[in-house]
Formats: C-alpha cells, structure tokens, sequence
C-alpha cells in the first residue's frame, strides 16, 4: 500500500480512506475476498491440490490459508470443494 501511495503521490493513510471510502471495505478485506473467490473457483473446476490452490492465491501456508477461508466461507477448502465441485471438472 505505501509503495502505491507513493508512486501516486498520496499519503499512505489518505490513500486507504479513499480506497475503504470507494469499495466499502479496506484494500485488505478487498484482497482477502478477491483471493477467497479465486480460491473457490479453483475448487469447483479443477482439481488442484489445497496446497496448489493456496499458493495460486497468495498464500504460501495452505494452514493459513485453509483457516482465512474457513473463517470467510464457513467450511473448509476441502468441504467447499465437496459440496460445490461442477460434474466437468472430474471428467
């Protein structure tokens, strides 16, 4: 955030009020549902292991990132994954 305040020449804290004040949440609340959506199509249309899909979003520890989603999205990755997975993605 301090690296793109700068390059638009903007204070750090101004730039996340007009961010939050713009899309209704801070810019990390924004990137936290940005990832968990990804993550969840990766879940229903591939079949990428937990661990893949995790760092295909950003997340270097699958623990971490099965806990963040677990908290979004009331279950765990492999639970979403369960009771979502579209028919062609286990063809």
């Amino acid at each position: 955030m301090q690296d793109l305040a700068n390059w638009l020449g903007l204070e750090r804290t101004y730039l996340y009020r007009l961010f939050k004040s713009m899309v209704g949440m801070s810019p990390q609340a924004y990137l936290l549902d940005v990832r968990i959506r990804q993550a969840c199509t990766l879940l229903t249309h591939s079949d990428l292991t937990i661990t893949n899909i995790a760092r295909s979003v950003g997340y270097e520890d699958s623990l971490y990132f099965s806990r963040l989603f677990h908290r979004k999205k009331g279950q765990t990755p492999s639970q979403y994954r369960s009771t979502h997975q579209s028919p062609e993605s286990n063809a």
